[in-house]
């Protein structure tokens, strides 16, 4: 099997942590994909080549495409699944804060308010391949933080408050 194309809108190059079982690890070796094509081979392929059934497919795709973007790591990755979003088009559609207050609602407790900037950057990432380096890092969107602000464009420094 060839490597599949990437999606521009992803960052790191990095293998994805997935929470794999035994006998898929085993799947994924005899099937010959890696880890890192995981995220940009079609759920369909994945399932096909492997014999995992689809769903489970589609979520360990989903997680390992999320991992693709700047700051956000495997648990961020399943916290964007649990939320409900299954792509990155999906994604591009959310509002960071909304997503933020979904995410503390559902773990029932306060929640370090640094995962909102990391949802808008997620966000931002996916609605603009293009987002220059340094705000594909969670801390460039901490002036932005309680506001509908997701993506800046055509600008590189964020407002000083």
């Amino acid at each position: 099997m060839s490597a599949p194309a990437r999606d521009p809108r992803a960052f790191k190059t990095a293998a994805p942590q997935l929470p794999l079982r035994p006998q898929e690890r085993t799947a994924l070796r005899r099937a010959r994909i890696r880890l890192r094509d995981t995220a940009w081979t079609p759920p369909e392929q994945f399932a096909a080549e492997t014999g995992i059934p689809l769903d489970r497919c589609r979520m360990l795709s989903a997680l390992a495409r999320f991992q693709s973007l700047g700051s956000v790591g495997p648990s961020l990755a399943a916290d964007i699944w649990a939320l409900g979003y299954r792509s990155f088009d999906d994604l591009a559609k959310a509002d960071p804060a909304e997503m933020y207050m979904a995410f503390t609602a559902r773990v029932g407790r306060p929640v370090d308010p640094c995962v909102e900037d990391v949802f808008r950057c997620a966000v931002a990432q996916v609605r603009d391949p293009d987002l220059p380096a340094e705000a594909r890092n969670w801390w460039y969107w901490l002036p932005y933080r309680g506001t509908s602000v997701a993506a800046v464009p055509g600008e590189t420094t964020p407002p000083r408050s």
